[in-house]
């Protein structure tokens, strides 16, 4: 792991348009996809990927003054992982446990800001196509894709399949707060989200399709229609 992505530097920034993708995975498909000692967080007896849709806007190092920045359209594989088997959360917040996400995959269409993600961030960067309309996105990257489209405003929002109802899932996918990567000695590096409430709102969708993973299966989809102060703390090792 780059030196680089340690170094006690945080990002701010804006999280504009943001859709929540939800769907789920055989636990054995998740497992490959993450580094030891990292596991799958277990829902219903399957492992849960949020995809994230996001423009991000004003993004800049935390040292840097609010007129620098930079914008660019991100969209990423988090899987939910068993944080409380990493680090045990402390008896001043017992509610800590369920927050934590690897990032499986992420994708730009800036090859530029992908190398320079890759250098800093945990972000695991990969230059794609992204083809972004008001119905939907299609990600494509090395032969592999991925697509959704929204249904026509007014459909109805089925219940989320995973979960015991819209309150459940939003709780779950609400609560994502901070990140987890590996580095190549086992080391396990915590990155924390700092934002406000997600007000999370059920989006209906007309179809989901992926190659990235075998077992894919759609449970739900959430949008946010504010624009939400983001703050990406300085990575600490944990483990």
């Amino acid at each position: 792991m780059s030196s680089w992505k340690t170094l006690p530097i945080g990002y701010r920034g804006e999280l504009h348009d943001v859709e929540l993708v939800q769907f789920s995975l055989d636990l054995e498909e998740a497992a490959r996809a993450l580094p030891p000692p990292l596991v799958p967080r277990r829902i219903a007896g399957r492992a849960l990927v949020s995809l994230v849709h996001v423009r991000l806007r004003r993004m800049r190092p935390t040292f840097l003054p609010g007129l620098v920045g930079f914008s660019y359209r991100h969209v990423a594989f988090r899987l939910l992982v068993d944080d409380p088997a990493l680090a045990p959360p402390p008896p001043s917040d017992p509610e800590a446990a369920g927050r934590g996400i690897f990032f499986v995959r992420s994708f730009t269409d800036r090859p530029l800001l992908a190398h320079a993600g890759n250098l800093l961030t945990h972000y695991r960067l990969t230059p794609a196509e992204l083809a972004v309309d008001p119905r939907g996105l299609a990600v494509r990257e090395g032969g592999r894709r991925l697509s959704y489209r929204k249904a026509v405003l007014g459909a109805e929002v089925p219940s989320p399949g995973l979960f015991g109802g819209w309150a459940e899932a939003r709780a779950v996918v609400g609560a994502l707060d901070r990140a987890y990567a590996v580095d190549p000695d086992g080391g396990v590096w915590e990155t924390r989200i700092k934002r406000p409430d997600w007000p999370l709102e059920p989006l209906a969708l007309a179809g989901f399709a992926t190659d990235f993973f075998e077992s894919a299966r759609l449970e739900c989809a959430f949008r946010v229609a504010s624009v939400i102060p983001y703050h990406w703390l300085a990575p600490v090792r944990v483990r």
